[in-house]
């Protein structure tokens, strides 16, 4: 591992197989750049001044030479050959899953990600994944076109509206690998961010046993318990998205409404009646965001329903308390 993380050096880190001998072409591909830089450069200057125009010189008329030019011919066709079999057996790896690669939904819609399990757990903006098992993420859009990102893992695709796209991965290191939107998708596309945690296969077991599990390794997470009860709100609230439409600075101008001022006021519906930002409101408008619409917003929040247990919700209930 310390091999190939010093062979790696500059780029992110290693959490596939994939990853590894994507590196090896990139680097091979980066030194060959460099090399032809400076035969190029250095060939260029160094005639520049061996030739330079004299005072009464006549330049030499230079015939043909096709060994040289049999020289630059072959040697780039096969320096090309070589690279286009290098890429094409990298590309084979990266496209085609295993045949019993697990496989997990992925829905993505401004500014999130949904991810679907077989046994109809939906997370948001987080997966759960085993280590040393490939798993497939079948992905699709429900508004405009995002990317999907996993640098750790070298693998990406386009997610596009009325269709299905695939990547898939080997995680060999535990721990949290960042996930980024690479297709600029709109206001918030900046936030739209996950987590792929990787577990060991006993933690992985008892995550399949909907028990509770810490992550370890790679970025590992700071346990909410060493925060206060809105410190812990604050970064469920980022972790699951919620920052890509609300805001707690007071601004109106958000796909949802501000947090800030929130709790205890009037809020003002669609249907022209008002409720006061109670525990109670809040708590539906998170899990049943569509009972009650807040005048001047759409009706485009998902239900977290399932999503955010009741540990959870009292977190982000005392953040939003907080912001007076």
């Amino acid at each position: 591992m310390l091999f190939r993380e010093a062979y790696a050096l500059g780029l992110p880190s290693q959490g596939t197989d994939v990853a590894v001998i994507w590196d090896h072409l990139y680097l091979f591909l980066l030194w060959l750049s460099v090399f032809f830089f400076i035969l190029v450069v250095g060939g260029m200057l160094y005639f520049a001044v061996k030739y330079k125009k004299s005072s009464g010189a006549k330049p030499k008329y230079i015939v043909d030479n096709h060994a040289l030019e049999l020289f630059w011919t072959i040697v780039p066709t096969i320096l090309l050959l070589v690279i286009f079999g290098w890429g094409w057996s990298v590309y084979k790896k990266m496209v085609h899953a295993p045949t019993n690669a697990m496989e997990i939904r992925v829905i993505g819609k401004q500014w999130l990600w949904n991810f679907q399990y077989d046994d109809g757990r939906v997370l948001t903006n987080e997966v759960y994944v085993p280590q040393n098992v490939p798993v497939k993420f079948v992905m699709s859009s429900e508004d405009v076109i995002h990317g999907f990102f996993i640098p750790n893992f070298r693998v990406k695709s386009d997610v596009v509206p009325g269709m299905f796209t695939t990547i898939w991965f080997e995680a060999k290191q535990a721990g949290e690998h960042q996930v980024f939107c690479t297709e600029y998708c709109g206001a918030s596309h900046s936030l739209m961010l996950a987590k792929v945690k990787v577990l060991e296969a006993d933690k992985w077991e008892a995550f399949k046993r909907g028990k509770p599990v810490q992550v370890t390794g790679a970025k590992p997470e700071a346990s909410l318990t060493q925060l206060s009860l809105p410190e812990q709100g604050a970064k469920l609230v980022a972790a699951k998205g919620c920052n890509a439409c609300h805001n707690a600075t007071g601004d109106a101008g958000g796909i949802g409404p501000t947090y800030k001022g929130l709790f205890g006021h009037d809020v003002e519906l669609a249907d022209g009646s008002t409720v006061k930002a109670d525990e109670n409101y809040i708590r539906e408008s998170i899990m049943t965001p569509t009972a009650k619409i807040v005048k001047g917003y759409n009706p485009v929040m998902p239900p977290f329903q399932g999503i955010v247990n009741e540990t959870e919700m009292n977190a982000i209930i005392a953040y939003i308390k907080s912001l007076q």
